[in-house]
């Protein structure tokens, strides 16, 4: 700590530390222009609006949220669609504009180095751009006919058809993919009747999964009854057992 001492005066070292010790920190502050000195009191009451916000913020964390559950089948056949339109688009249109870009060259290939670089290179770009538009359009096309699927059985589920929801979606979606892609009467015809078929096996697998699931709940509620009503005759068998282990008479206290 440095002090200042005025010119022309003396201090002595028992005068310098009355001086420092009848000075109060508080008032310095004050004679300084620091603000108000901030009592006991308000510190406890800032203390205590301190704990009221975290109260306050803990309360709302436990306030209840909002959920909404998504059915597995709005977004994994959607899904499971995009990803093989995809697929199918990337291969078909990479190949697509491979042929496309020899066809459009075959009458001036290259004669240099240089030329059979720059050839590649722009074939390379060509088939790349081909690929990705491809996969963009198979993708949307696919995406859009499974969400046409979830949109009807959907439809037919909420309308009280849930026993013919799955031929219904197959039927319509064949008939959306037809219309999709463009097809000739006689090949939407066909797509149609496959959307049926595929639809009916899907029914058929689903009263399957239903029965076996009833065979099962039934068999598992004559197990609880038949092991209800044969306990008593379990335990009195067990403790026979134990009893001739013991060398006691049955029925022996």
């Amino acid at each position: 700590m440095t002090v200042d001492v005025p010119a022309g005066r003396r201090w002595t070292s028992t005068k310098l530390r009355g001086r420092l010790r009848t000075r109060d920190p508080r008032a310095v502050m004050a004679q300084k222009g620091h603000g108000d000195v901030i009592t006991e009191g308000q510190k406890a009451a800032r203390r205590a609006s301190g704990r009221q916000a975290m109260s306050s913020t803990e309360h709302d964390d436990e306030l209840p949220a909002i959920r909404i559950n998504i059915p597995d089948r709005y977004y994994l056949l959607p899904g499971a669609a995009v990803i093989v339109g995809t697929t199918i688009g990337l291969y078909r249109g990479s190949r697509t504009a491979s042929l496309r870009f020899l066809a459009e060259n075959a009458h001036r290939a290259p004669k240099t180095v240089r030329g059979w670089y720059l050839y590649n290179k722009t074939k390379n770009y060509r088939v790349l751009l081909g690929g990705l538009k491809g996969a963009g359009a198979d993708a949307t096309k696919l995406g859009l006919t499974a969400a046409g699927w979830v949109i009807v059985e959907e439809g037919c589920a909420r309308l009280g058809l849930d026993d013919v929801r799955e031929v219904a979606a197959g039927l319509g979606t064949g008939t959306l993919f037809g219309a999709v892609y463009r097809l000739p009467w006689k090949a939407i015809r066909r797509t149609a009747g496959l959307g049926v078929l595929i639809g009916g096996t899907l029914r058929a697998l689903r009263w399957s999964k239903e029965y076996l699931r009833e065979q099962a709940a039934s068999r598992a509620q004559e197990l609880e009854l038949a092991a209800a009503e044969g306990r008593a005759e379990v335990v009195k068998d067990v403790q026979e057992a134990v009893d001739a282990v013991r060398g006691r008479p049955s029925g022996a206290a």
